[in-house]
């Protein structure tokens, strides 16, 4: 099978997820191929560096095969539609804002596009909310699968961090957060950084609570925003207490492991795997409500600062009972789900 997509790096919620994708079909048995169309070269057995106009060409060749998109956008459908006829086509909506994105095009091409995906065998949708929305263009409900986009990771290595070692050595409680690169969406930062930098104010100067914050950034996105925050940081006094780690890590696991408390601050999400990561590892996570968040979340309404104060300052009061509730949920992991799905269309281990 094929999947057209990207591998890190770049180092996002998608890629990372594709990534660990690829080794849970080589575990099984399964030939599967990347088509990574982040124009970012990359040397990895099964993952073909091409364009997102090679890629359509090359597959418009190619025998018939199951194809897995994980790049929507709505001026792809007419392409994923035309490769419908030749192969047995998937697509992952990967976040929640998919019908926004049909609906700043304009109604005409809403229209065209949501006829077009309803030629395609299967649509992906990583949230009950997602579902919803896809509920309103795809008329075959069965043509929909709800699978969360979670595959836990079969190692982790250690973190390779001395900075993050001696805030760990220095500060009561870590927090840590991160963004795949800064961005706005609706005028407001994404990722909530800034809510952030104003959280750590008042924990340290307002609460007396030994704090620091860890924040991973693969890629700055916005220098100039970077720039402003970074001298917000200095005004307010927390330079030695908010670390940015600017290089990606082999896994981010390794990050939510040393920290005591994970913060997801979006004001829009998809399937966040930075949620599910942490959960997974036991330890508490604070999120935003702008979207359905995986059982064991602490939700905070979205933007609102005072009410994420109040949520972190009640975990970090009550660690170790948090700790324990996160402990005893079940697994998140997905991949037998997506395996499932990929036999129904045909994919099978070689022999």
């Amino acid at each position: 099978m094929i999947h057209v997509g990207i591998y890190p790096p770049p180092y996002g919620g998608v890629s990372v997820h594709l990534k660990r994708l690829l080794e849970r079909l080589e575990r099984a048995g399964i030939d599967s191929v990347l088509f990574d169309v982040s124009g970012t070269p990359k040397r990895r057995s099964g993952v073909v560096n091409l364009s997102w106009a090679t890629a359509i060409a090359r597959l418009v060749l190619m025998r018939k095969s199951v194809v897995h998109f994980h790049n929507f956008s709505p001026r792809n459908t007419l392409y994923f539609w035309l490769l419908s006829f030749r192969h047995r086509t998937v697509i992952t909506l990967h976040n929640d804002w998919f019908l926004e994105e049909l609906e700043a095009h304009g109604w005409l091409l809403r229209m065209v596009a949501g006829r077009l995906l309803n030629g395609v065998d299967r649509i992906v949708v990583v949230s009950h909310h997602a579902r919803l929305l896809a509920d309103l263009v795809i008329r075959d409900p069965a043509r929909i699968e709800l699978i969360p986009g979670f595959l836990r990771p079969e190692t982790v290595p250690p973190l390779d961090s001395p900075a993050v070692q001696q805030l760990r050595a220095r500060h009561r409680f870590i927090l840590a957060s991160t963004a795949f690169r800064l961005a706005f969406h609706r005028g407001e930062d994404l990722y909530g950084l800034d809510l952030l930098v104003d959280l750590m104010r008042r924990l340290v100067f307002g609460r007396r609570i030994d704090t620091a914050l860890v924040f991973l950034l693969p890629a700055v996105g916005i220098p100039q925003y970077l720039s402003e925050i970074r001298q917000k940081i200095e005004r307010e006094r927390l330079s030695d207490r908010i670390l940015f780690l600017t290089q990606p890590l082999a896994d981010g696991t390794s990050l939510w492991r040393v920290s005591d408390l994970v913060i997801r601050a979006t004001n829009t999400d998809g399937n966040s795997l930075t949620v599910m990561e942490a959960l997974t590892e036991g330890v508490p996570v604070i999120a935003s409500d702008c979207v359905d968040r995986p059982e064991g979340t602490l939700l905070f309404r979205t933007r609102d600062a005072d009410d994420l104060e109040a949520r972190v300052v009640e975990v970090l009061t009550n660690l170790e009972e948090h700790r324990r509730r996160v402990a005893e949920l079940g697994s998140f992991d997905t991949g037998s789900r997506m395996m499932d799905l990929y036999h129904q269309l045909g994919v099978g281990p070689r022999c």
